[in-house]
């Protein structure tokens, strides 16, 4: 089992862990109904962004990935 730190986190929207190789990991809640997380590791592109424009990004992406949860499911 990996351990992650949380490095960021939106109350209710997203949660963005570091592990212990330095990977980043945005967990994503979704639905409306039936409530579920979505969790992924963040490709160089995105961490470029993340680093680049913080918080703002991740809300971002948080909603690319309500929007389309089928293309981060495979991730």
């Amino acid at each position: 089992m990996s351990v992650k730190k949380t490095i960021c986190e939106s109350k209710s929207s997203f949660i963005l862990e570091q592990d212990t190789s330095g990977h980043l990991f945005l967990s994503v809640e979704c639905g409306t109904t039936e409530v579920y997380n979505i969790s992924f590791k963040l490709n160089e592109a995105e961490v470029v962004l993340w680093q680049t424009q913080g918080e703002y990004f991740l809300e971002s992406l948080s909603y690319q990935v309500r929007d389309n949860p089928d293309q981060y499911l495979k991730r």
